[in-house]
This record gives C-alpha cells, sequence and structure tokens, in this order.
C-alpha cells in the first residue's frame, strides 16, 4: 500500500482472564511486526476481572495512540466517526459483542464450549470479513449453528490456537507448605461452565481419608481483589465442610494476582501430580494447555476444545503415524444447559454441553493414585510436541502470515504494468453455446488483456458452436487468442496440460465460460504475483450466483460470498480447495510439481494445488472479490448427478495428503 496499513485491535489486553491471554498474544505478534503495520490497541474490560497494571505499561503506547486519534476525529455530538480510520480491526471478544468497525472486520474468539451458538450470534458473526478460533470444537460448532429460518454463519471461520510461552519459574510451593506427599492442580474460576462443586464433591468422596493427597486450587470468583478472596475463600470452605468436614486430605487455596512465573511455576511436574477438571465445555482450555506442556498427566471431560491439544500424532513400532490422546478421559453426556446456568446472549436454553459421569472421573482419580500406575500414553511426547509445534513464537508467525494475507500488504497498484510478464489464460470449451460470448466479452476487457494477455481457447471436442463467436474474437484479437480444436475430449485436466503446453507466459491462470472476472482480476492477481517473488500462486475472494451470464459490475443482491481461507501452509490446503477457481501462477510451478493429474475428473486442480504445497511452494491469498462464480447445475463440479463420484474423488485425494501430512 502507499501507507502503511493502520490496523486496530480491541480487547482486554490488560485484564487476568483468558480472552486477554488471547488478545496480548494477537498484539504480541503484531507489535513484532515492526513498521509493516501501524498498530493501535483499544483496550477492554473483560467482565469484572483484575487490571494489571504491568500490561497497561506494556501497550501504553499504543493505547495512548488510539486515544489521541480518537481525539482527533470527535465530532459535535462527541461520537468518532470510524469511517475509513483503519484499514482492518481485530476484535477480542465473544461474537455477541462483534460490532461494524472497518471494511475488514475480524472477529477473534474463543467462541462457544456448547454444541451451537444462540440465533443471535448469526447475524453478528456474519458482519465479521473472517471469524478467527482458537480450537476446531469453536469452528464445528459455530458452523452447526442454525437460525429458525434456516439462516448460518457463511463467513470464513479459521483457527490459530493458544501458544506456549516459556517462563522463568518462582517457588510459590514452598510459600503454600505443602504437607502432602500426592498433589492434584486445577486452575479455574468458580463459574458454572468448570463444574466446580461437583468435582470437589466427587474428589473428597473419593479421597477424604487419604491424608496422603492434596489438591491445589488456583481459583477466584470475580477478580484477584481482596474482597474476591473473603468471599471465594468462604464459599469453597463451606462446600468442603458441608461435603466432609471431617477429611483427612488437604485442599490448598491460591488466590490474588501472580505474575507470568508464579504462575508458571504452579506447574511442577515435582511437586503435582494430576491436573484435573470437569467442565462442562472448553473454548481450548489455557490452564489444560498449560499442564500437558509441562509433562503433567491430566484428568478431563472427553469433549470440546481441549481436545485438540490433548490428542496428537505418534509414531507406532510399525512407523506409521496416528492420532493419540495424552490424558484420561473422563466419559460424559450430551445434555440441555441447565436453566440456572443460561446466560443472556451467550448461553441460551437450546444450548447443550457435556455433563462428566462421576463414577468415571472417580475412576480416574483411583487409576492415577494408584502405587506404580501404569498410563498408555507418555507425558512426555505430548509435551514436547506441543512446545515444539505450538509454541508462542509458531503462534505469532501465523497470525502474523494471517494479517499479511489478510491485507495484501503489497498493493498491486504500486507495480509498473510494464513490469509484468506475459499471462496465458487458458480455457476449456466444451458445450459452451450459451455462455461462450459473454466469457469473450468479459475476458478481453480485462484492465491488461491487449497488453499483456494471451488466451488459449481449446475445444474439447464440443457438441456446440462455439466457433462462430470465437471466430469473430479471433478476428478483433488476433495477437491475443490462440484456438485449438481437437478430435477426442481429454477431460478437464487433459484440455489445461495442453494449455501449459501451449502457454508462452510466465504466469498462467485458467478462466472457466461460465464464470466471470472483475475488470481488473487479471492485473490485481498478476500484478500480486509480481511483486511476491517467493510465492507459486494467488488467489481471491469471489460472489456465487445461481444465474447464468451476469457481469461481475452487476452486484447482485442474492449473491453470495465465497471467501477462501487465509495461506498459512500446507495444512490450509487440506481443509479445501481454496484457490477455486480465479487462481494465478508460475509457470516454474510445474517445473517443480508436475502438471495436473488427467485421470481426475473434477478435483484434479486440489490435488495439483495440494502437491505443490506439500512440495514446499507457497500460496497467497488476496482478500479481495474479484471473481463471479456461477453455480452451474450442468458444470463439472456442481452436476448433481457426478456429486457421489466427486466426492469419492475428493475424499481419496483428502486421505492420501492427510496421511503425508501425519507422516510430518
Amino acid at each position: 500500500m502507499t501507507t502503511t496499513p493502520r490496523v486496530l485491535i480491541v480487547g482486554p489486553v490488560c485484564n487476568i482472564s483468558g480472552y486477554s491471554e488471547h488478545a496480548r498474544t494477537l498484539a504480541d505478534a503484531f507489535i513484532n511486526m515492526g513498521d509493516q503495520i501501524d498498530l493501535y490497541i483499544q483496550e477492554t474490560q473483560w467482565a469484572a476481572s483484575s487490571r494489571s497494571l504491568k500490561y497497561f505499561q506494556k501497550y501504553k503506547k499504543y493505547i495512548n495512540k488510539t486515544q489521541e486519534l480518537y481525539r482527533r476525529h470527535i465530532d459535535p455530538q462527541g461520537n468518532v466517526n470510524l469511517a475509513g480510520l483503519y484499514d482492518t480491526t481485530y476484535q477480542v471478544k465473544p461474537p455477541n459483542e462483534f460490532e461494524r468497525m472497518s471494511e475488514n472486520d475480524i472477529g477473534v474468539t474463543a467462541a462457544l464450549e456448547t454444541t451451537f451458538a444462540p440465533e443471535a450470534w448469526i447475524s453478528k458473526c456474519n458482519s465479521m470479513s473472517r471469524i478467527l478460533v482458537c480450537s476446531e470444537h469453536a469452528k464445528k460448532n459455530l458452523k452447526n449453528t442454525k437460525g429458525a429460518d434456516g439462516a448460518r454463519i457463511t463467513t470464513p471461520i479459521d483457527v490459530i490456537p493458544h501458544g506456549y510461552r516459556q517462563e522463568d519459574k518462582e517457588d510459590v510451593y514452598s510459600q503454600i507448605q505443602l504437607s502432602t506427599k500426592f498433589n492434584f492442580l486445577t486452575v479455574l474460576q468458580m463459574a458454572p461452565r468448570k463444574n466446580f462443586d461437583l468435582m470437589i464433591q466427587w474428589f473428597l468422596s473419593e479421597f477424604k481419608d487419604d491424608p496422603e493427597v492434596g489438591l491445589v486450587i488456583k481459583t477466584h470468583l470475580q477478580n484477584n481483589s481482596t474482597l474476591d478472596y473473603h468471599a471465594t475463600r468462604d464459599r469453597l470452605i463451606n462446600l468442603l465442610d458441608t461435603v466432609a468436614k471431617d477429611r483427612k486430605c488437604k485442599v490448598y487455596l491460591v488466590h490474588g494476582s501472580m505474575s507470568d512465573s508464579q504462575v508458571q511455576s504452579l506447574y511442577d511436574p515435582e511437586v503435582i501430580d494430576c491436573y484435573i477438571s470437569t467442565t462442562h465445555g472448553e473454548g481450548f482450555g489455557i490452564p489444560l494447555f498449560q499442564a500437558a506442556c509441562n509433562n503433567i498427566p491430566i484428568i478431563t471431560t472427553n469433549w470440546s476444545g481441549h481436545l485438540d491439544f490433548l490428542r496428537v500424532p505418534v509414531t507406532s513400532k510399525s512407523g506409521k503415524k496416528k492420532i493419540k490422546s495424552h490424558f484420561i478421559k473422563v466419559d460424559y453426556t450430551i445434555d440441555k444447559v441447565k436453566p440456572y446456568h443460561l446466560m443472556p446472549n451467550l448461553i441460551t436454553p437450546e444450548c447443550e454441553w457435556a455433563y462428566p459421569k462421576e463414577e468415571s472421573f472417580k475412576k480416574a482419580l483411583r487409576q492415577i493414585r494408584k502405587p506404580g500406575r501404569y498410563l498408555d500414553f507418555d507425558t512426555n511426547v505430548l509435551s514436547s510436541y506441543l512446545r515444539e509445534n505450538q509454541n508462542i513464537s509458531k503462534v505469532h508467525e501465523k497470525y502474523q502470515s494471517f494479517i499479511k494475507n489478510n491485507l495484501s500488504l503489497v498493493d498491486y497498484k504500486d507495480v509498473e504494468t510494464g513490469l509484468l510478464p506475459k499471462i496465458s489464460i487458458i480455457t476449456s470449451v466444451y458445450d459452451g453455446d450459451d455462455h461462450i460470448e459473454g466469457f469473450l466479452e468479459d475476458i478481453t476487457r480485462q484492465t491488461i488483456f491487449k497488453e499483456k494477455c494471451e488466451l488459449i481457447l481449446i475445444n474439447a471436442n464440443s457438441p456446440g458452436n462455439e466457433e462462430e463467436v470465437i471466430n469473430k474474437y479471433l478476428d478483433k484479437f488476433p495477437d491475443n487468442i490462440i484456438y485449438k480444436r481437437l478430435d477426442k475430449d481429454p477431460g478437464i485436466y487433459g484440455v489445461w496440460n495442453m494449455g501449459i503446453e501451449l502457454s508462452t507466459g510466465e504466469f498462467l491462470t485458467n478462466a472457466n465460460l461460465d464464470d466471470r472476472k472483475s475488470i481488473d482480476s487479471l492485473e490485481y492477481h498478476a500484478k500480486t504475483l509480481f511483486s511476491k517473488e517467493d510465492v507459486d500462486l494467488v488467489y481471491a475472494d469471489c460472489y456465487i450466483t445461481d444465474k447464468p451470464n451476469q457481469r461481475f459490475e452487476d452486484q447482485d443482491p442474492t449473491w453470495r460470498k465465497l471467501t477462501p481461507f487465509a495461506f498459512t501452509g500446507k495444512e490450509t490446503l487440506l481443509k479445501g480447495n481454496s484457490p477455486h477457481n480465479n487462481p494465478m501462477w508460475r509457470k516454474s510451478l510445474h517445473d517443480k510439481h508436475g502438471t495436473f493429474n488427467d485421470e481426475y475428473f473434477s478435483a484434479g486442480d486440489w490435488e495439483m494445488w495440494l502437491r505443490a504445497a506439500f512440495g514446499g511452494s507457497k500460496f497467497f491469498c488476496l482478500n479481495k472479490l474479484l471473481g463471479l462464480y456461477y453455480l452451474n447445475p450442468k458444470g463439472i463440479s456442481t452436476n448433481k448427478e457426478t456429486e457421489k463420484k466427486k466426492q469419492k474423488e475428493e475424499f481419496s485425494i483428502f486421505k492420501k495428503y492427510q496421511k503425508v501430512f501425519l507422516q510430518g
């Protein structure tokens, strides 16, 4: 861009909570980008949680800069006009609080711990350009959400998890003065979702007569204040005395503000023998993650967001990789949230979550307490995997990659058209009488068509009469159009491979007869690809229409947006064919990875891009609407009659590359 993009983070960066950790991770990632972006932070308060002066001092520069910017843009009524103020905003909050603040709003959220979200979230989520969540559980259940009118969340959702941050440790347990030999730990807020009361009851029922067992509880009701300490302590004592007043096991309460190193020292495997939780559900589960990273065995509910990091790939003796659970599972049932646990706009009467089973939890406690206990997993394996693959540096890189893709930090307008190489547009012509005229008009009016493009039309023995129209355009653009007719149809990917052989361009793109482009689509793709020398392929967002032969500028209100995943690595392509119908790539990509596999009938492009990504090629998402995709009922990938064949083909491709991915 001609100016550094202005980026705003809205979130509780100075509070002590899970959402605050999320906001700080995002802020630190963007701060590390230096002058690539112009960062602003709008601090918010998270519920009644404590605010940290240390974190305020850390982010004060960006908070004050934001306040000063608002002072310069305040109107006579005292309101701040945000229009055009930021290039993008990252709003770290529950989805019910999302709001429009820029043309490119990103919702960053732990989302939900239940099976689906309140209906009111649908419109809020769909007001965002993209959504970032921290677990596959959160993503899945946002996608599960359905309104009474059938509406669903259509905004693209990406997953970037929490990251492990190595901290120096302090000796907090000498202050707590543990006197027990076998100690459990739990870190949580005394909130309904954590299922705290039942966990304590079940724990005491199992260990009330065992003087060697202790439970360290780091907890609070609302915040770290002195008033909260007394309220928390009174509630805990009342619960303990009600359940087992004459208990022999010990319970240690930890409350109040702690430094990062003090919090980290709670997860000491030399002192703590097991972490326990009977949670109803987690969007992620940071304390569980900390325990896992610190080589501590875990007992918890076998459901929700924490399964993302408690199940990781392991290599068997035969050399095969598989996903294995590295915790002691507590069985559960899924049922409606109890009326007294409902929260307006967050947990509604239709929502469900997990109810851990008492006997399963107690059995797990007995298993871990048993002398010479045997665990069917190695905590070292899990800890090492998470520290290597999900450390804070790698999570920062994921956020940085996301924003670079999202903002398209290189502006195509800064690239001189004359510097661009030739672009070869490859098109298969088959049964296209209804679309050929509109297609050729659309392609030839592209801003750089006459100067930089060659259109390679290959007629795959079509039964149609497209040649009459094609000849007309050959007369108009004799230097830009190559036409070849075949005696036999080799399939779409056979045609594309022929097009590659005929092409003289350094950049390649495919163009489908029934799709359309914005007038500057090819220019935007080409200039971005030219600017990013380490990228082999670029792709963009598009609209979807059910009506044939519309033009991009028609802007029909019935159109839907198709926003592909931003490319963050080869795993992005496992989620689906992100380049979809409008990629542009370097011809040299085929020198590295071969051409399209013409044995496929509809998913050969996905397989090609997977092959390239797994072979080390980088892709880039333009995050700009540049195409119009016609959902053609007769199309190769959209025909209902061939849907099963298509699904079978896609599944085989997915399994093939999933296996490669798991093998590392």
